[in-house]
């Protein structure tokens, strides 16, 4: 029983950390995008 727990725990944590890792990957690059999206706009309108 221990075994299991001893291999479930850690790929748990992997997939875990994995998982929220690329989410804040596809936050940073909307919030890039956004940012350098909306710099580009206001110096081509002002």
């Amino acid at each position: 029983m221990w075994k299991w727990a001893f291999i479930k725990y850690p790929v748990v944590f992997i997939f875990g950390w994995l998982f929220n890792f690329i989410i804040d990957i596809q936050f940073l690059l909307g919030f890039a995008l956004g940012w350098l999206t909306h710099s580009w706009i206001g110096n081509l309108f002002i």
